[in-house]
């Protein structure tokens, strides 16, 4: 089981007293001023996270680049950084996206099924 962030988990823990304030008191709700203020929460606690300092090795994982690649960019100051001593911590919101196309082409995983039948048919062609 995927274990959530804290700040995920402090939201649910939020909404989870709500929910039982609002039990123990037999409480009938407006359900858009309880929507408003679910998606102000939300919003908030989407901000903190996109704003979270993550290190470097989970860094080059969500943007999906090599660790070296972001220590370039850091150290040509193309990239924003927070050093602690000798490691680097990245905001979420600061990372590059790496792009799905690689010489035009659209990057696919690996398929030996379909590389197999490839071979095959270059093959038949004489080719």
């Amino acid at each position: 089981m995927i274990q959530p962030a804290p700040e995920w988990e402090a939201f649910r823990a939020r909404w989870a007293a709500r929910h039982d304030e609002f039990a123990r008191f037999q409480a009938s709700v407006d359900g858009a001023t309880l929507c408003s203020a679910l998606l102000a929460d939300l919003d908030a606690t989407l901000a903190d996270s996109v704003d979270a300092l993550i290190p470097l090795r989970d860094a080059a994982r969500q943007a999906g680049m090599h660790p070296d690649s972001l220590r370039r960019l850091a150290r040509t100051n193309r990239l924003a950084t927070v050093r602690r001593g000798r490691r680097l911590y990245f905001r979420l919101r600061d990372l590059p996206c790496k792009s799905p196309r690689v010489d035009g082409r659209v990057r696919r995983v690996y398929d030996p099924t379909a590389d197999a039948q490839l071979v095959a048919d270059r093959r038949n062609r004489g080719d």
